[in-house]
């Protein structure tokens, strides 16, 4: 099945969307390794409820923009670039690549700190 993934951080306004394709795995000791203990607020039968499902995406690209600075840097970048005609500097956009995601990593944050 193909799928399209959103993340968002508005207190960041960073932004990632990624395509790819996602499957149902039936793999219950997985499911164990991955389950976190909050979820029986609503799950009370833990790992073993039959209403949970594991699903696995594998990403195929996508793009992401992020707005150092926030909310205001891009608004004083707007306020700019409508003011002096320049084009604003507030949001750096770009690819997302098969390789650039590993699992349980957050790519946007990485991005940032190797800057």
């Amino acid at each position: 099945m193909r799928l399209s993934l959103v993340f968002q951080n508005d207190a960041d306004s960073a932004l990632m969307h990624l395509l790819g394709r996602a499957t149902v795995v039936d793999d219950r000791a997985k499911m164990k390794e991955l389950y976190p203990p909050l979820l029986k607020t609503w799950l009370h039968k833990g790992a073993e409820d039959p209403r949970m499902t594991l699903i696995r995406f594998d990403a195929d690209r996508g793009d992401f923009r992020d707005s150092p600075g926030g909310p205001r840097q891009v608004l004083a970048d707007f306020t700019k670039a409508v003011v002096t005609g320049t084009p604003g500097q507030g949001a750096e956009m770009g690819e997302v690549k098969p390789g650039d995601v590993k699992s349980g990593e957050n790519p946007l944050l990485n991005r940032r700190t190797e800057r």
